[in-house]
């Protein structure tokens, strides 16, 4: 996880820019892919694409595309049907890149959050440059339904994945631009690692089992 000096500017070492340790985690097993309704074209050697989200660089930035504060303009991550599961979302909100950059462009202030296109919850993000996260109110893939799942297109192959949309409802205004960005999302989840043994474990439907 990221941290700041004493000026509020976070340290310039590269490990300390970075979401994600040299440590295990749940992308040791668990993959998504990410798409958006649109993104800000590139100025200069800025880039601002739904991969940057995921680059785990606070740093870099999605920045929606469209005219205006972006309502309604979102990310879809797409989790393979048969991967491990997501139960815990982090984001850093906001154009990270340092103080001014935050504070001149836009931020979410609430997004809707859809499931294979069903209304999961309403999220409310406070308006910070740390680190926030929730509790997914479903495993993700959804294992439940799975007749809403569809198939995409990635690297010449199809996939079958469960979509967890992040709709932006509000913002709250840049000192500059109308332009809102997230700089970072990213999971933890269940299904990842081995156990020994004889451990005993509890699944999604609430049964034990070894």
């Amino acid at each position: 996880m990221f941290e700041r000096n004493e000026g509020g500017d976070f340290w310039q070492d590269n490990w300390v820019w970075a979401t994600q340790d040299d440590g295990c985690s749940w992308y040791c097993g668990g993959s998504h892919v990410q798409t958006a309704s649109s993104s800000l074209s590139d100025i200069g050697k800025n880039s601002y694409t739904p991969d940057l989200v995921f680059d785990g660089d606070v740093r870099t930035a999605w920045v929606e595309g469209v005219e205006g504060y972006g309502i309604g303009e979102f990310i879809n991550v797409h989790f393979p049907a048969k991967g491990p599961q997501a139960t815990v979302c982090y984001i850093v909100n906001g154009y990270n890149k340092d103080e001014q950059t935050w504070r001149n462009n836009s931020r979410v202030k609430s997004f809707n959050l859809y499931l294979d296109d069903k209304l999961l919850a309403k999220v409310h993000l406070q308006d910070s440059r740390d680190e926030q996260y929730f509790i997914l109110p479903d495993t993700i893939p959804n294992r439940v339904d799975t007749t809403l799942y569809k198939t995409i297109q990635f690297m010449d192959e199809s996939i079958k994945v469960s979509t967890l949309r992040f709709e932006i409802t509000e913002v709250y205004k840049g000192d500059l631009y109308e332009d809102t960005a997230i700089s970072e999302i990213w999971f933890d989840g269940i299904g990842v690692h081995c156990l020994a043994g004889e451990t005993v474990i509890k699944t999604s439907d609430n049964q034990t089992t070894r």
